[in-house]
């Protein structure tokens, strides 16, 4: 997956353009590369929807401890999370509310469903 950290690089998008020129030619002309993409990837390539699951091949960690959130027999109210993630920038951290205002509402069991499916997309979709 693409780095979502790349934009410090001025040129960061002729770049992706460059490697893909690359990968395409690569294609065309029947070339074996000794590079894969993670699911995710391939999928948005031909532009199937992605999902939930498919963040386990992005990122295992995170998929994982999702996934315990959705598990019926777990209290998420006991984590504490609210509607937004943070991101490191590089020591400086930047808070991305997942809904309009979501830093003031907090996971909920009533709502752990919505919050798993706006943190996967954001993830999938916002942050590469």
């Amino acid at each position: 997956m693409p780095n979502p950290k790349s934009d410090v690089q001025p040129d960061h998008i002729s770049y992706f353009k460059f490697i893909g020129r690359v990968i395409g030619k690569a294609l065309f002309e029947g070339c074996n590369l000794e590079c894969y993409f993670v699911r995710s990837m391939y999928k948005m390539m031909i532009g199937q929807k992605l999902n939930f699951k498919d963040l386990e091949d992005y990122d295992n960690n995170l998929y994982t401890g999702l996934n315990w959130c959705l598990q019926p027999e777990n209290d998420v109210e006991a984590l504490y999370e609210c509607f937004s993630t943070q991101l490191d920038f590089f020591g400086r951290t930047e808070e991305i509310d997942l809904i309009p205002g979501g830093r003031d509402i907090d996971v909920t069991n009533d709502n752990k469903e919505l919050y798993v499916e706006r943190k996967s997309y954001f993830h999938l979709y916002k942050s590469v």
